[in-house]
């Protein structure tokens, strides 16, 4: 089985660099059978959320796991607004607590505040605390955020006692250059919070000319985009190294932000060729800087652009 590096936190823990996302292609359905084929593909680290409404498949798989042991498998979760539910309170105890209970587990590994904006009726600061006190109590490990930008993780600085362990945001080559994330990156670099890219797949499952929603049961329907750049500079990249395009973004991902990858996919086969990236010799820098600099030829973002004011 392909070996997958670790990130080391700032509090010292240890986290498997891939993480198998329960949202996108899972999004609010049942998907046990799909975190037990990760799990055998060579996955360790699960990222689940309330908001996906599927945490109690991430418990189903666990159990249906031969020989494997809560203690081999990292699990991220995060608190969100009522499961969509908007007149549900968002309570960041009530949520961990219903999450262990659906996971049938005792804690988390990592417990994340989902989006700065969700915080109500709790100011993001407030929200913060609550965490602090639940990694106190044991269960959770590590806490952090996502959707962070800049300036609300300068705000939180002002009062936090735990700083963040990661902070979970967007990134891909078609959005890694804007001023926006620029500040993020920068502002988690000065406080030792390690960046969590989710969709750094985005160049190759946008469509020309159609997109990608990734709630929709038809890739290619929900966003237009008129081409995808990045295409032959993958497929060149792909041939000269021995890798598949999605092998190329993963490696570009971890060399450019050294933090875990949250991925996923309905296909054991591509679980299985995600892990092996890691079996592949580095990108070099004039590779990274091809994917960086064709990337910046189109700026796309899949998901709400208030996510980084």
């Amino acid at each position: 089985m392909s070996a997958v590096p670790c990130v080391k936190l700032n509090s010292g823990a240890l986290v498997p660099a891939l993480a198998f996302g329960t949202a996108t292609r899972h999004w609010q359905k049942p998907c046990a059978q799909h975190i037990l084929a990760a799990l055998k593909a060579g996955f360790r680290h699960i990222d689940t959320a309330e908001l996906y409404n599927n945490q109690s498949s991430v418990g189903e798989a666990l159990a249906q796991w031969e020989g494997g042991k809560r203690e081999d498998i990292y699990i991220t979760t995060k608190c969100s607004w009522g499961k969509l539910d908007k007149t549900v309170p968002n309570d960041p105890r009530a949520a961990l607590l219903g999450a262990l209970k659906e996971m049938n587990i005792d804690y988390v590994d990592l417990y994340l505040i989902h989006d700065p904006a969700d915080t109500q009726p709790h100011t993001p600061t407030e929200a913060w605390a609550i965490m602090e006190q639940l990694r106190s109590e044991g269960l959770c490990k590590d806490i952090g955020v996502s959707n962070f930008g800049a300036k609300q993780l300068e705000q939180l600085s002002e009062s936090w006692k735990v700083v963040p362990a990661v902070n979970q945001i967007e990134l891909s080559p078609h959005c890694a250059h804007d001023p926006r994330t620029q500040a993020i990156i920068s502002t988690c670099k000065a406080h030792n919070i390690a960046l969590m890219p989710f969709s750094a797949l985005t160049p190759i499952w946008v469509k020309p000319d159609e997109g990608y929603n990734p709630f929709s049961e038809t890739p290619g329907v929900g966003y237009e985009v008129e081409a995808r750049p990045l295409d032959l500079a993958l497929e060149k990249i792909g041939r000269n190294k021995r890798m598949t395009e999605s092998q190329v973004l993963l490696a570009w991902s971890w060399q450019m932000f050294g933090g875990p990858i949250a991925t996923t996919s309905d296909k054991s086969w591509r679980m299985e060729e995600y892990i092996k990236t890691f079996d592949h010799a580095p990108l070099s820098a004039e590779e990274l800087a091809l994917i960086t600099e064709v990337g910046k030829q189109k700026y796309y973002r899949r998901y709400p652009e208030q996510c980084h004011d």
